[in-house]
Formats: C-alpha cells, structure tokens, sequence
C-alpha cells in the first residue's frame, strides 16, 4: 500500500498499540490500589489475557489470598471468571 491509505493503516495500528499501553497501566495502577485495600496477602504476581475493543491485551496483576480464597482483585472487575479464583 502507498499513498495516503499506508498513514491511515500506520496511525490506526499506532493508536492500537498505544490504547494497550494505556491500558495495561490502569490495570496495575487499578491492581496495586485494590492489592493494599483488600486486608489480603500477595502471593505472586500472574499474566492474563483480556480481550478488549482494540485486542488482546496481557496485564499482569497479583494473586492475592484471603479469608482461604486465591483470586486476582484487578482482573475480576474486567469480566474474568471464576477459573481466576482458587480455593486453598
């Protein structure tokens, strides 16, 4: 492709990538926030994928335990299921 149509496709996949970027920073500021309200204790640090407008994105955020229950607070707000938590 040439021509005018190249930059709208090169501006387009920019703003994609950008949008993720963004993203995956709420998802840890969100992460971090929820991880020191929660009265829990960290456990370790997991990726997920999560599926958005602009694509795929991988976050990662803590797996934090609490009350014998192992969940991931950042990632339960964005749709995820209960295959994220984990009875211990």
């Amino acid at each position: 492709m040439s021509g005018p149509n190249r930059s709208f496709w090169a501006v387009a996949a920019e703003g994609r990538r950008v949008a993720r970027e963004l993203f995956r920073e709420v998802v840890a500021v969100v992460d971090d926030l929820a991880v020191r309200g929660s009265g829990g204790v960290r456990q370790r640090f997991e990726p997920r994928w999560v599926a958005t407008t602009f694509g795929r994105v991988r976050v990662w955020g803590y797996r934090v335990k609490r009350d014998g229950v192992s969940f991931i607070l950042s990632i339960m707000p964005l749709g995820s299921r209960s295959r994220n938590r984990r009875k211990v």
